[in-house]
């Protein structure tokens, strides 16, 4: 691919041409210019947790001294979304590098694969720091991007949450047997059982 058109040609006979937005200036920094087009794209109820992933992002970048890009930005953006991100950093429109990311997949792309992808309907976002200074989004249609499912990992029951549950679930099998005994707790070495009466 040599310029952003060909990110969406040859077209068919009587197809329209994509729709583009002007999403920020590059003069504003990178933060700037992701919350801007967080602002444009993703539905309100959305727009907190993936601005605030953004951010943790680019906390880990500025703390490990490695240098911010919008290319890398716009990348971890696009995996943090269910529909991913197109992101193409070009120099008065010449194309000069194609990336996507979307769920595990992350990197470079070919020109054939880039167009592939925008055709079933992904999102574009172009980059020109240098000649145009813009942040440009560019779609077939504006579906907008929206939270990928986060799975977060569940630990394993503590020894103590286990033996409450063993004492739950002896008091439930006691009342239903009406026998009205437990086991002895195994930490504190006491009978648990009901008061008797006087």
């Amino acid at each position: 691919m040599r310029f952003v058109e060909e990110l969406w040609s040859p077209q068919e006979s009587g197809t329209c041409r994509p729709l583009r937005q002007l999403i920020a200036h590059t003069g504003a920094g990178v933060s700037a210019a992701v919350t801007s087009f967080v602002e444009a794209m993703v539905p309100t109820g959305e727009r907190a947790a993936l601005l605030a992933g953004c951010e943790r992002h680019h906390r880990a970048t500025v703390a490990s001294k490695e240098y911010i890009t919008f290319r890398d930005a716009f990348l971890h953006l696009g995996g943090l979304t269910k529909e991913g991100l197109l992101v193409l950093v070009c120099r008065d429109m010449f194309v000069q590098s194609i990336d996507v990311h979307k769920g595990t997949t992350r990197g470079a792309i070919a020109s054939e694969e880039a167009h592939a992808l925008f055709a079933q309907g992904m999102l574009a976002v172009v980059i020109d720091a240098q000649e145009q200074y813009s942040v440009t989004a560019y779609a077939k249609g504006w579906t907008g991007l929206h939270c990928a499912p986060v799975s977060l990992p569940v630990a394993p029951p503590t020894a103590r949450v286990q033996e409450t549950r063993a004492l739950i679930g002896a008091a439930s099998a006691a009342l239903l047997n009406d026998t009205w005994e437990l086991p002895l707790s195994t930490s504190g070495g006491a009978t648990a059982a009901p008061p008797t009466a006087a």
